[in-house]
């Protein structure tokens, strides 16, 4: 169980629950209770994304494939060994340099 404190707020984290007590004044006190899903819910409702376990692991190594593509795209040995042994090695680069461009922007929008 965790209890924090923010100004005229008090959360608290009880397993899968939370609880969230504000001050009113006048010893009135407002009380909100939900489970975890519900808060899933409300923070994709105003836009935060809300990713489960398995797509945590899955941006993970999407993550590590298109580090590994940046790499290869942009070391230099690579490109002009593949461009001197390949007829259409200026292709696959331009190519490979498209797909790492929208790799990253994919991967923007989850930060």
């Amino acid at each position: 169980m965790t209890m924090t404190t923010i100004p005229q707020i008090d959360f608290e984290i009880d397993g899968d629950n939370l609880t969230i007590k504000q001050d009113l004044g006048f010893g009135e006190i407002a009380t909100v209770y939900l489970h975890r899903v519900h808060l899933s819910h409300i923070a994709g409702e105003l836009g935060v994304p809300v990713l489960s376990a398995s797509a945590e692991a899955i941006l993970r190594k999407f993550k590590v494939v298109t580090d590994r593509l940046n790499r290869f795209a942009e070391t230099e040995s690579y490109r002009s060994e593949v461009i001197k042994r390949c007829g259409i090695g200026f292709e696959l680069f331009a190519e490979l340099d498209g797909i790492c461009e929208l790799a990253s922007d994919f991967l923007e929008d989850f930060n």
